[in-house]
């Protein structure tokens, strides 16, 4: 199916060459003037297939804009607004997506390798069998994204929020670098590669380990509280460990009711 995807993606062809050239502009302007702050507006702009490779798109508005097979490797897409933007089977390899807004955009298939997406917002976001080989998704925000069949081998995914991530036993983490990310309402179960990275983690008994077992039993991570935080209490914790996690001691569960 990736395969299938990929083929059809490349063989889009724009529908209005003309606009292209006019995108193609707009990014060459904002490569030009340098601190250029007007953003660019494509709000629900059919941009399929366009080649936008290299050209600079910062902080643009492109929600729900129609990219698939588009063409943007080596964009610079800082703090761009792509929510909802569908863009399956991209090129966007080496793109500089640092900061931008990705919700729920449509990312399946799309070729993603060595893409700087650092404090990305990327939640809800779809990311089957996108190639994130050597992307930098640094504490990018992941709450929800779907990641099955993902290829995140040696992916820099340090201090990035898994909270409730979809993957399967066939996302590939290989190499990949989890160091300081929180993981929440996950059951690991059939993710054993997880347990690789569970112990360079935050999380909490919203957490079912690799090995099935809870939070009483002596493979759960010392520095893991017991008992399920509530939102604003495990970002407090979580960031508490992350600041010093040789001394931190994770909170004791709440006492039952008398």
């Amino acid at each position: 199916m990736t395969n299938k995807i990929r083929v059809w993606a490349d063989e889009l062809k724009p529908v209005r060459p003309d606009l292209e050239s006019a995108v193609q502009s707009l990014g060459r302007i904002q490569t030009t003037k340098r601190g250029h702050k007007d953003s660019i507006d494509l709000r629900l702009a059919n941009l399929q297939g366009f080649d936008l490779s290299g050209l600079n798109y910062e902080h643009a508005n492109l929600q729900f804009a129609a990219l698939q097979g588009a063409n943007l490797a080596g964009a610079k897409l800082r703090g761009a607004k792509l929510r909802g933007a569908k863009m399956v089977g991209a090129r966007l390899f080496t793109a500089a997506l640092n900061e931008a807004d990705l919700r729920l955009a449509e990312l399946n298939a799309a070729d993603l390798r060595r893409a700087d997406l650092k404090k990305a917002n990327l939640e809800f976001a779809k990311l089957q069998d996108a190639n994130l080989r050597q992307a930098n998704l640094q504490e990018a925000d992941l709450s929800g994204a779907e990641l099955q069949r993902t290829d995140l081998v040696a992916a820099n995914l340090r201090g990035a929020n898994l909270t409730h991530p979809e993957l399967d036993n066939l996302t590939r983490l290989k190499w990949a670098d989890l160091r300081g990310a929180a993981l929440r309402y996950f059951d690991c179960t059939e993710i054993e590669q997880l347990l690789n990275h569970v112990q360079d983690m935050f999380g909490d008994a919203s957490v079912t380990l690799p090995s099935g077992q809870g939070p009483n039993d002596e493979s759960w991570p010392a520095h893991w509280p017991k008992s399920i935080l509530d939102d604003d209490q495990f970002q407090t914790e979580w960031r508490k460990w992350q600041a010093d996690p040789d001394h931190y001691t994770p909170p004791d569960p709440p006492k039952p009711d008398a």
